[in-house]
């Protein structure tokens, strides 16, 4: 699975030599959602303070996690934040043996259905126009498919470029959260088959001026159909049967016109998945293994509480 994250510090311990414990992945994850204390996690957890202090100091030194000191009841606490945009690089994932690929997978998925159903709840998911959704199943072959995973990675980086030109505009107005997903991967070929072939699933054009109930029906519909595929993808283990595959989030903080360039940059590498597409299936008609794959794009506010959490350099 390529690429979790791209927050790069140059000096990062292997990820085996960190996360092996199952715990401080936990920790890391929860992190990427919100900033937490030492105390407040170990008492969600059930678990013992003590415990819980090694752990999050193994993570600091490690740059996993970044920390700053807040005041609470006249008392000083450090609270922890992720370092990175997301949890892991590609060349960690692709170390990993499959089953610890499948519980980072599941761990992401989950994170990304928390932001997705606060958003929902909170009203956020549409409350802005550029927000989107996008969703669909093709076949390719190999070659197609490496093509792809590196057209998913310059959109990965492209995220970030949106953000740091919506900062440069706010200077000191105040960014907006959002979320922003990208999914490639190998997809049970029933999945494929039973999509319909090429059919795309999208909220292009609910984005003008409907009712906001209408949006917001068709944004967790199309969004609820992507997870149910990613889902039977973690069932069936093909989500994590390649290393090269993207299933990445990243919290981000922009302006209105960076949701703009966020749907653009999409729609553009949306407009490689069909050109690649093509041709696969030239060479699949010559003989060709067929890969089945899905791919989706989204983007949507978040509310308050799931801003990013600050990072160090």
């Amino acid at each position: 699975m390529s690429r979790k994250g791209i927050w790069r510090s140059g000096d990062e311990q292997p990820v085996s030599a960190v996360l092996d414990d199952p715990f401080r992945s936990r920790i890391v994850a929860a992190c990427a959602e919100r900033e937490w204390s030492r105390r407040d996690f170990a008492k969600r957890e059930g678990l013992d303070f003590d415990e819980m202090k090694s752990k999050f100091e193994a993570l600091e030194r490690a740059k996993f996690l970044v920390v700053r000191q807040d005041m609470a009841r006249a008392f000083r606490r450090n609270m922890y934040g992720a370092r990175r945009a997301a949890l892991f690089m590609d060349h960690e994932f692709a170390q990993m043996q499959i089953e610890r690929r499948f519980i980072c997978s599941r761990t992401i998925l989950s994170c990304f259905r928390g932001r997705f159903y606060r958003a929902w709840s909170a009203g956020a998911l549409d409350s802005r126009y550029p927000s989107h959704v996008s969703y669909r199943s093709l076949f390719l072959e190999e070659e197609g498919f490496r093509k792809l995973a590196l057209d998913f990675e310059a959109a990965l980086g492209h995220q970030q470029e949106v953000q740091a030109a919506s900062l440069a505009r706010l200077g000191e107005k105040m960014p907006i959260p959002a979320t922003a997903a990208l999914f490639l991967f190998e997809s049970p070929s029933m999945d494929v088959l039973a999509g319909g072939l090429s059919r795309l699933f999208t909220t292009e054009g609910a984005t003008l001026p409907l009712q906001t109930l209408r949006r917001r029906k068709l944004s967790g519909m199309a969004l609820v159909g992507l997870l149910r595929l990613c889902a039977r993808g973690l069932r069936t283990r093909t989500l994590d049967h390649r290393s090269d595959s993207h299933v990445s989030w990243a919290p981000l903080l922009l302006d209105g016109g960076g949701f703009w360039e966020l749907e653009q940059g999409f729609l553009l590498t949306r407009a490689s998945v069909d050109e690649v597409e093509q041709e696969s299936l030239v060479r699949i008609a010559r003989g060709a293994t067929p890969i089945p794959v899905t791919v989706g794009f989204v983007s949507f506010e978040s509310p308050e509480s799931d801003a990013p959490p600050p990072r160090a350099g």
